[in-house]
């Protein structure tokens, strides 16, 4: 490292260097990194909010924010007005990178700025922004209240894109609710006002809005216009708005359970956002492929898909939430304890949103959860806190989904006519038709169950499925009950390969599993991991579970023979 003095110097040698090479086309970061360096503030001003422009066009949204930090560095020799631009750049790349705590701060600093200079129109659109920021972080009403603000403040200008960018966002919002008249009446609303302007930007915004809520009733008519959108929004490079018709497109393939067009929107879309920086849209599709790998059996896959959207989240409640209520869903169909902590996260994030596509899922999946348990009573009522709402939308898959749930805590008055086929088909006992159905679509957990509704053998084929998945508590009732009725040929149960182990077992599974090694009782190893006798004993029976034994002995022999204490 050199002295302060002699390294500015350096720099500033460097930086006119550069500047001198008229023929040589120099990367504005380049300059940018030497006149910081150099102490030029001048210099920094100068070059360091095109180089976030271009870093943010070229894909590069973590450069870009690093880039607009560095110009706002320098505020007191900013005027207002550019301030106000440069906060609203810098929130932007935050927004897309995931940073919505400080894209909410840095909106509102602009906010207040554009108000000072009574630049209604720009503090309008402002509030627009903030009305979809704190959407991200999960708190639906004071999106909606940013968006009536928005739209009121910008009427009483002159008709201009801000207006027509808030008539969209209000249409997104009704369209994320599953509001679909207003939704729609919004949405071509800002479709009008911006042919009339020629504003490229909120007609893609708007006709994605259009095309997502008409693919609510009819899927393949409302993806014809994303795709429109994606299509304009690629030739522009409009990063955000591309992410974004990937990401509706994918959710609602996996929603409607056309599983080969998902994964396709999937790939397409996480190969675009991680290599433009855009975690916001990572995470929610890494969620919606976990979602997918859940509901078609490829179950580790799924985990490891949540795992990793759950990682990237921070603090991105509401795009984080396919991936925590997919990994909870799982976890409850695995039988393990963590799955109550999980969707207890997930309830505490989806509850803000009061959309149907956030809380229908998770009540499903935490009425599933007291139906294993044996709690019918709690099973109705995590069923009804989303069947209520469902009533109210058009979601056919979600509401059957719920409906299932409600029939099976003995609710009778279910309208099966507003049913899936398959779901209409299990409540109606046509376990046979359901089970084809639930295979043609590709969801082995759910053809199970409907299998398991049928004879002997088709009970016998349904554990055999539930064994292969590790779905325990499923397997186990179904068990049970073929060994009641005299059942004498059952599947053995699932055991791990040395291929899988010891990567299914969790990390605290394998802490108490090390701990019965060394001979600790249950009520020791509470004590040692601070935890309750009861979680110990739930930690333990999964391990029994995953490794196919039934006591401690039998465990720790196969965790021996497949080297998982070594690890």
């Amino acid at each position: 490292s050199l002295p302060v003095g002699k390294s500015r110097s350096l720099h500033t040698k460097i930086l006119a260097a550069l500047l001198d090479r008229e023929r040589v086309l120099v990367p504005l970061s380049r300059l940018v990194h030497h006149a910081v360096r150099a102490g030029d503030e001048e210099a920094t001003l100068q070059y360091a909010p095109a180089a976030a422009w271009q870093a943010s066009t070229l894909g590069a949204h973590r450069e870009a924010a690093s880039l607009y930090e560095t110009s706002l560095s320098f505020t007191r020799h900013l005027s207002a007005e550019t301030q106000a631009d440069l906060l609203e750049g810098l929130s932007f790349e935050n927004y897309l990178i995931g940073n919505v705590t400080e894209a909410i701060q840095n909106r509102e600093q602009a906010t207040l700025i554009w108000e000072r200079l009574e630049r209604y129109e720009r503090a309008g659109d402002c509030k627009r922004w903030l009305s979809r920021l704190h959407w991200i972080g999960g708190r639906g009403k004071e999106a909606r209240q940013y968006a009536d603000l928005a739209v009121e403040i910008l009427s009483r200008q002159s008709p201009g894109r801000e207006l027509a960018m808030a008539f969209s966002n209000k249409s997104q919002l009704h369209m994320l609710a599953w509001e679909e008249e207003p939704a729609l009446e919004w949405g071509n609303r800002a479709i009008e006002l911006a042919e009339k302007l020629g504003a490229v930007e909120v007609f893609v915004h708007a006709l994605t809005n259009v095309g997502s809520t008409e693919s609510i009733r009819e899927l393949e008519l409302g993806h014809k216009k994303i795709e429109h959108a994606l299509k304009i929004a690629r030739e522009k490079e409009m990063h955000d708005h591309v992410a974004r018709c990937y990401g509706n497109m994918a959710s609602n393939c996996v929603r409607y359970r056309q599983y080969p067009e998902g994964q396709r929107w999937l790939e397409e879309g996480l190969e675009y956002t991680t290599a433009r920086d855009l975690d916001f849209y990572s995470v929610y599709l890494l969620g919606w492929q976990a979602q997918m790998y859940f509901d078609i059996g490829r179950w580790p896959e799924a985990e490891k898909q949540a795992l990793e959207a759950i990682r990237l989240s921070q603090y991105l409640t509401t795009p984080s939430l396919p991936a925590f209520i997919a990994l909870g869903h799982l976890k409850v169909r695995q039988g393990d304890p963590g799955a109550g902590e999980l969707l207890d996260r997930a309830h505490s994030r989806a509850l803000p949103t009061g959309e149907l596509q956030r809380i229908g899922p998770l009540a499903a999946a935490r009425s599933e959860a007291a139906w294993w348990q044996g709690d019918r009573d709690r099973a109705a009522t995590e069923a009804a806190s989303g069947y209520e709402l469902a009533l109210s939308r058009n979601d056919p898959w979600i509401f059957s989904q719920l409906a299932y749930w409600m029939w099976r805590v003995g609710r009778d008055d279910i309208p099966v006519e507003r049913l899936t086929p398959p779901y209409a088909l299990m409540i109606q006992g046509e376990w046979q038709k359901a089970a084809q159905e639930w295979e043609r679509i590709g969801c082995p957990f759910e053809r199970a169950m409907a299998l398991a509704e049928g004879d002997e053998p088709a009970q016998v084929q349904a554990l055999t499925i539930f064994e292969q998945l590790g779905a325990r508590p499923a397997a186990d009732k179904l068990r049970k009950h073929l060994q009641a009725h005299g059942s004498a040929k059952l599947p053995l149960k699932s055991r791990l390969s040395k291929s899988e182990a010891p990567d299914a077992l969790t990390s605290r599974e394998l802490e108490v599993l090390r701990l019965v090694a060394d001979g600790l009782s249950n009520p020791a190893i509470a004590e040692r991991l601070t935890i309750s006798v009861g979680t110990v004993k739930a930690h333990t029976a999964s391990i029994y579970h995953k490794l196919g034994t039934n006591n401690r002995v039998q465990a720790l022999s196969r965790a021996r023979e497949l080297h998982i204490l070594e690890k």
